[in-house]
């Protein structure tokens, strides 16, 4: 189905175009990503074993996923929320402010309203502060 020409991989744009035509309500963006991180062997040409290893992946269960996950990789996404993290804290005081959020947020071209924005920092501040901490953000 992703294979539009049938030549037995699937390019980026291949699978942009037909897993658009899905109704997955992902942007191009979000699949171009999708795709790259399935692209394992950086060639433009997904053949059957890489996705494979994403439907397999697909099928895992939350316990299997969480087992599967090496310390190193462990250390390296915890990095990688951090520095997320720090991109939110503009004034570097380990908490993210709903107008730290939002200008954010803005930034990446999502122009929420102070309520959405309200209501996203309430989800996650289980403290109650009325921002979000590292913990909190992970």
């Amino acid at each position: 189905m992703l294979d539009s020409n049938k030549d037995g991989s699937v390019t980026r744009e291949e699978f942009c175009d037909e897993a658009g035509k899905m109704g997955t309500g992902l942007s191009t963006s979000d699949l171009a990503q999708i795709y790259d991180a399935l692209d394992q062997n950086k060639t433009n040409n997904l053949k059957v074993h890489e996705f494979g290893m994403y439907v397999q992946g697909a099928k895992m269960t939350k316990e299997q996923m969480k087992a599967s996950v090496t310390p190193s990789m462990r250390a390296e996404i915890h990095d990688e929320i951090r520095r997320l993290f720090e991109l939110f804290d503009k004034d570097k005081d380990g908490s993210v402010t709903r107008s730290e959020l939002s200008a954010t947020l803005r930034a990446f071209g999502y122009d929420l309203s102070v309520e959405q924005v309200q209501a996203m920092v309430k989800q996650v501040d289980k403290r109650g502060t009325g921002s979000i901490d590292l913990q909190e953000f992970t």
